[in-house]
Order: C-alpha cells, then structure tokens, then sequence
C-alpha cells in the first residue's frame, strides 16, 4: 500500500472515534416528559385475625390532604378502589415533587416521604414492608406510569 494511501487511511480511522465523542456529548442533556402523579394504597387494612392493624392512610401534597382507600382486602384480594390522582393536570417534565404519606397504626400516626423527578406519568405504591406482621411498616416505591394493580407479597 502506498504511503499516500496508508495516512489517508490513518486519518479516517482516528477520526472516527472522535466524531462518535463529539455527536454523542452533544445530546447527553436529558429530556423529561411531562406527566400526572397517582397514590395506590396497597397497605394492610384493618381486620383479619389481629383486629387492627392499619387504620387510615392517606398523602399530603402541595399542602393538600388525599385520602388514600384500601385497595386490597386482608386476604390478599383487589377491592377494586384503584388509585388517587394528585395533579389536576400535567407536571413540567424534570420537576421534583415531594410527597408526604401518613398512616395510623396501632393508634399511631406514622409518616414518609417520597421525592419524585417527573419523567412521564407515575404511581407511588403503599405497601407493606411484611404483610404478614403485624408490626410491620408502610413504605413507598414509584412506579412508572398509571398503575392500579395490587402489590404482590
């Protein structure tokens, strides 16, 4: 191969990584879609063979109260109540939205926090940290779009 031919060839392939850096760190700015929060409570409800456990849960968010119905039955089935929508419309993508949940249990009110950055709809899931104790807590976990489905135990 001639000298002309061997640095042409030199040339394009050490350009190639760079134009690959140069086009990829021109997009990394990440884009977030808009998009609604929605509060499933799939927390243990009062009864079964205890008589109490989780009396009420509800969520506060932008200094409004929203209560939060059982969606599961002690025995592990769907009530059907689905979930709580707390936006009236939808969230610039991108913005962090903190959300308070409470629960009485045990004759005591109880809370935490779940931080969320909107990036298209979202479904915070109460539920319990161990369904079958009765001392158990209640914790959160996001979940990408609408969901209404019962937490698997």
């Amino acid at each position: 191969m001639c000298f002309k031919a061997r640095s042409f060839l030199l040339a394009v392939l050490l350009s190639l990584p760079l134009a690959f850096l140069l086009g990829c760190t021109s997009s990394m700015e990440q884009e977030f879609e808009e998009g609604r929060i929605y509060v499933v409570n799939n927390a243990r409800p009062t009864g079964g063979d205890w008589g109490f456990n989780i009396m009420q849960v509800w969520v506060i968010w932008e200094d409004v109260r929203y209560d939060t119905p059982f969606n599961m039955t002690v025995e592990k089935d769907p009530t059907g109540a689905g979930v709580v929508e707390l936006t009236d419309s939808p969230l610039p993508g991108g913005m962090v939205a903190e959300v308070t949940y409470y629960y009485i249990a045990r004759n005591v009110m109880e809370q935490g926090n779940v931080t969320i950055t909107v990036d298209g709809n979202v479904t915070i899931d109460l539920y319990m940290k161990g369904w079958d104790n009765q001392y158990s807590t209640v914790t959160a976990r996001v979940v990408p779009g609408r969901w209404d489905g019962v937490h698997f135990y």
